[in-house]
């Protein structure tokens, strides 16, 4: 079975996430600038449901979640929860 990776990297203005095989080949990348005047960790979730689902049609059902040296907390957190709502497994 293949192996799926989701890194994720988060600063001040944006998020960006990569869906990787266990090889180190990126099949998909995207980031979001996050917009003014409405909660970063709203915008987190629905960046998070919307990469879910491109993981989904690049055929990711189960994944592994690589947050690098982020805590578990925030915007990673809310962004994690959107990959779940999605349909993701980790």
């Amino acid at each position: 079975m293949i192996q799926y990776k989701i890194f994720v990297h988060k600063s001040n203005e944006a998020i960006s996430a990569q869906l990787q095989l266990e090889s180190s080949k990126t099949i998909a990348g995207k980031s979001f600038k996050f917009v003014k005047g409405r909660a970063p960790v709203e915008q987190s979730v629905l960046f998070g449901k919307e990469f879910g689902k491109m993981a989904l049609a690049a055929g990711a059902k189960k994944i592994v979640f690589k947050r690098g040296k982020n805590i578990y907390h925030g915007r990673i957190k809310a962004f994690a929860e959107g990959l779940r709502e999605a349909g993701l497994e980790f």
